[in-house]
C-alpha cells in the first residue's frame, strides 16, 4: 500500500481501510498501528488531515473510539450503543415477568 499522499484514499476507501482492521483482528485500530500494521491501514497523519483526529475518522467509521487513557468511548448514535441498551431493556423486561 503506498501511502505518499494522503489524497490517494477517497474519504469511504479510508473508512473501509478501518472497518477491514476491525474485522481482520477483532478490535478498533489504533494511530500506532498504521505504523505497524501497514498493510490494513492508511498513515495516521491522512486520517488526521482528512477526519481532524483519528479518533473522528473511527467514529465516522462506525467503530467505538477511544479516548487519550485507553478507555472506550460509547457514541450516542453508534449501532452498539443502540443494541446494548435494547438488549439491557429486554433482560430487564424478561427478568419481571
Amino acid at each position: 500500500m503506498n501511502r505518499t499522499t494522503h489524497n490517494r484514499y477517497t474519504d469511504e476507501e479510508l473508512l473501509e481501510l478501518l472497518r477491514n482492521f476491525y474485522r481482520k483482528f477483532k478490535r478498533v485500530p489504533t494511530a500506532e498501528d498504521t505504523r505497524k500494521i501497514k498493510d490494513y491501514t492508511a498513515s495516521s497523519y491522512t486520517y488526521q488531515k482528512r477526519f481532524g483526529t483519528w479518533n473522528n475518522a473511527i467514529k465516522k467509521a462506525g467503530l467505538v473510539a477511544h479516548n487519550q487513557s485507553g478507555k472506550r468511548v460509547i457514541l450516542k448514535n453508534s449501532r452498539q450503543r443502540l443494541l446494548r441498551r435494547l438488549f439491557y431493556w429486554l433482560a430487564k423486561y424478561l427478568v419481571k415477568q
